[in-house]
């Protein structure tokens, strides 16, 4: 009867903590898992940019399932867009050959110890506030960004700055990163959202720009340990994203008349790993 029970125990600790969109269909796909353990990483050797940088990765935003339309008698879909780009500015980065796991068992304490002889913090590894600890003589991977439209503002003292002047609406934007806040998220993931992130994966908090999206509704309704929002992640953009201009900025026209679209804006998020129970994950797959 044990084993049976803690099958099941791994099962849903899994489910819960990858937050996989099949949970809500009453299976997971081992596959799926894995892939998102080994895709998500940290941010090495940052850099925003207008220029394509073709020997690193860039972050996506999020990702837009497209337009219908009839042709004939088929609908078909078109417009699918990922969204790499805000101000105009592609994130790019480098990834090492490491995992969750890896970073888990092999280069971090837990919270409140200190980091090994030779070894510094490099920030807050996942939700259980483990601390990322690697070698001294080593960089270390994203671990705070902000927005703001201060000049030197005093919440990203030491921090690189990036100005970005948005035409839009004439207004001089600061993109401000780090690599030295021990203190900070080590960020896997940026996340666009019109405001908190939903807490199931497939529920987007958005705002409907276009009448014959794909996308029928932008809402948080299911509940996930009491809460439709996911509250792990953080909000960076202070003064917010104007929705039209990121639209553009993504290479999509803007043939909307919706009047709530006109100066609405989403927000940056930031989040650093999720704690995973590595022998569940292993027993279960």
């Amino acid at each position: 009867m044990l084993p049976i029970f803690y099958f099941f125990f791994c099962f849903f600790i899994l489910a819960f903590q990858v937050s996989m969109v099949a949970l809500f269909r009453n299976s997971i796909d081992p596959d799926d898992i894995e892939s998102f353990i080994d895709s998500e990483t940290p941010l090495y050797n940052f850099e925003p940019t207008e220029r394509e940088l073709g020997n690193k990765k860039n972050v996506t935003f999020f990702e837009f399932k497209g337009r219908k339309k009839k042709v004939g008698n088929n609908t078909v879909t078109y417009d699918e867009k990922s969204f790499t780009k805000i101000f105009n500015h592609k994130f790019f980065y480098e990834a090492k050959d490491k995992n969750y796991f890896k970073y888990k068992n092999e280069y971090s304490v837990t919270s409140g110890n200190n980091c090994p002889d030779n070894y510094k913090p490099c920030g807050i590894l996942d939700s259980s506030n483990r601390i990322l600890c690697l070698k001294n003589d080593e960089d270390c991977p994203l671990n705070g960004f902000g927005i703001s439209i201060t000049e030197d503002d005093p919440k990203y003292e030491g921090y690189e700055k990036k100005e970005v002047f948005y035409s839009n609406d004439d207004t001089v934007y600061y993109l401000y990163y780090t690599n030295n806040n021990p203190e900070g998220l080590v960020i896997t993931e940026f996340k666009l959202s019109h405001g908190m992130p939903c807490a199931k994966v497939s529920e987007i908090n958005w705002i409907k720009f276009y009448s014959n999206e794909i996308q029928e509704s932008y809402n948080c309704e299911t509940e996930i340990n009491g809460n439709i929002y996911n509250t792990r992640y953080i909000k960076v953009s202070d003064e917010g994203i104007n929705i039209r201009t990121l639209y553009a900025d993504n290479g999509l026209r803007d043939d909307s008349n919706f009047a709530n679209t006109l100066n609405a804006k989403v927000d940056l998020y930031i989040r650093n790993y999720n704690d995973i129970d590595e022998k569940c994950f292993n027993e279960f797959l």
